[in-house]
């Protein structure tokens, strides 16, 4: 296993720094080792204070895991001190042959300076002669070029004064620009560039992300124009799939948690595939009901109607079978996912719901096999309630879960004026949905 080395601070909040240049090197598939420069105390909020670790210390670990690693690449972040840099220099002299990026961090969002003015001239003099890839923003690459840059032709301008000071090539990061995000590539003869639209989020760690991730597209062996291209194209997933710690600040990025929903995403969707091919099989068409028939299956951490699966244009019935319109999708109904989310809310393990037309053979098989059946009275909704479109169903949902502590097998209601007759079968999955369905059917 080949392994990636992050020199860099530590993020108790694991949004930059070593912690998450470590966990996109994982998910890239690499081994992670790491030197600590400085613990960053910091939160969701912002950086309150920065610590840095003693030379001595660092310089140790650079010296151990020279001697007993095999590094395949390395990624430099803060360096907050002239003691740090110098090791940092000496330390790549004696490994050159391998990718290096760096990125050059000076302060933090809030304004917090994190490495020292000695430092960074210390890093312009000794460090960008030996050939790093940098990857700054547009202050950073202000700073280092001696020029302002707030618009593309400065950013290409200050690419050019970087690498003729020995970068090997200039990636100038545009989030600060103002209208849409533009990344500019400089490989010391042609410009790439990289647009995307603005999130109306604030992200933390994209600068330690995007660099971390461009020197693992870098070690596979892209060329840096390709490595670019898919270090960007991976951040934009992140950056669409970010999100907050629960009290406000900063929102952050997650290999992870990126990696685990798309398996999620997929495993729901071809659960809801293999139930979709045995209810067809039993083709339980006297069961339709008239405004036909769903079959939703919910992220284990949904919150929202776009994280419940179903099947678009429901579920018909035709000459004796099931019509199944579209393959199933995320969003595709929100009917039934409301009612797999109102479930979620006190039973999170019930993610799965099928919809049915009331048949009370079926509701009285239910009993008999020993499982929950809740009434839902529709002749108690609030006027505004029934008047307003969408509160009826979750009025509903949320007057009988409140009445019984149980976890519903099914929940049905008789109807009323506009309102059709219903059973909603729930459980854990849509495979015990299917044999469920079997029980009560048969």
């Amino acid at each position: 296993m080949r392994s990636l080395l992050s020199i860099a601070g530590l993020d108790p909040s694991s949004g930059a720094g070593l912690t998450k240049d470590l966990e996109v090197f994982a998910g890239l598939g690499f081994h992670g080792l790491h030197a600590c420069t400085a613990l960053v105390i910091q939160g969701p909020q912002g950086v309150q204070r920065v610590v840095p670790c003693g030379v001595e210390e660092f310089t140790l670990t650079l010296t151990l895991l020279e001697e007993q690693s095999e590094i395949a690449g390395i990624k430099l972040g803060v360096l907050p001190g002239e003691g740090q840099v110098e090791q940092v220099a000496r330390f790549l002299t004696d490994v050159r042959g391998v990718p290096v990026v760096l990125d050059p961090v000076i302060r933090a969002k809030n304004g917090t300076t994190l490495t020292s003015s000695a430092a960074l001239s210390r890093l312009v003099s000794e460090i960008l002669p030996l050939g790093p890839v940098i990857t700054p923003n547009l202050s950073e690459a202000g700073v280092l070029s001696g020029r302002s840059v707030r618009d593309l032709p400065a950013m290409r301008e200050s690419a050019r004064a970087l690498h003729a000071r020995g970068a090997r090539s200039v990636v100038v990061t545009g989030g600060h620009l103002a209208g849409d995000p533009v990344d500019l590539l400089f490989d010391g003869r042609t410009f790439t560039e990289y647009r995307r639209e603005r999130l109306p989020t604030e992200v933390h760690g994209t600068g330690c992300v995007f660099s971390a991730l461009l020197l693992g597209y870098l070690v596979w062996g892209y060329p840096v124009a390709e490595a670019f291209w898919a270090a960007e194209t991976r951040m934009t997933e992140l950056l669409i799939a970010s999100y907050q710690l629960g009290k406000g600040g900063y929102h952050y990025t997650s290999m992870g948690v990126l990696s685990a929903n798309r398996a999620e995403r997929s495993q729901v969707l071809e659960a809801l595939r293999d139930a979709a091919r045995e209810l067809a099989g039993l083709a339980p068409v006297e069961l339709v009901p008239a405004v036909q028939m769903n079959l939703g299956f919910a992220l284990p951490t949904a919150r929202e109607v776009g994280e419940v699966a179903a099947f678009p244009g429901r579920i018909g019935a035709h000459a004796g079978r099931l019509i199944f319109k579209e393959e199933p999708a995320f969003g595709a109904s929100s009917h039934v996912a409301r009612l797999i989310l109102s479930v979620m809310r006190r039973h999170p393990q019930v993610r799965a719901c099928l919809n049915l037309s009331l048949c009370e053979e079926l509701l009285a098989r239910a009993r008999s096999a020993g499982y929950v059946v809740l009434e839902a009275d529709r002749t108690g909704e609030p006027t505004e309630v029934k008047d307003t479109e969408g509160l009826s169903l979750d009025f509903l949902m949320e007057q009988v879960l409140a009445s019984s502590a149980k976890i519903p097998d099914i929940v049905y209601d008789r109807g009323e004026v506009g309102k059709e007759p219903l059973i909603r079968l729930f459980a854990r999955t849509p495979g015990e949905i299917i044999e469920k369905l079997k029980v009560v059917r048969s």
